[in-house]
């Protein structure tokens, strides 16, 4: 996937980018790997776009968080070969890119 800086997005290559992060999390929801969003852009929630008026493109690095940001599993009781497993499909789909 492709790394940007966040003071170096456009609204365009974050939503382009946005769409490979979904694509990878469903890739790895396949393979029996659950993700979800890494991290929540507050100012894009209803009550705060409603009550303060906030446009997504106003705080565009805490936006490009939001759309962008994956959190891969990571628990106390995970194994060292579950931690392997979830690397090795990492590396296989990065190598399909």
């Amino acid at each position: 996937m492709t790394m940007m800086r966040a003071d170096e997005t456009s609204m365009a290559s974050i939503d382009e980018t946005h769409a490979k992060r979904n694509a990878l999390m469903d890739a790895l929801e396949q393979a029996g790997i659950a993700t979800r969003q890494g991290t929540h852009a507050v100012h894009t929630l209803g009550h705060y776009r409603e009550k303060y008026g906030y446009r997504a493109e106003e705080r565009m690095g805490a936006y490009a968080c939001d759309r962008l940001s994956l959190a891969l599993p990571l628990y106390a009781g995970m194994t060292d070969d579950e931690q392997d497993y979830v690397i090795e499909k990492l590396q296989e789909l990065h190598a399909k890119e």
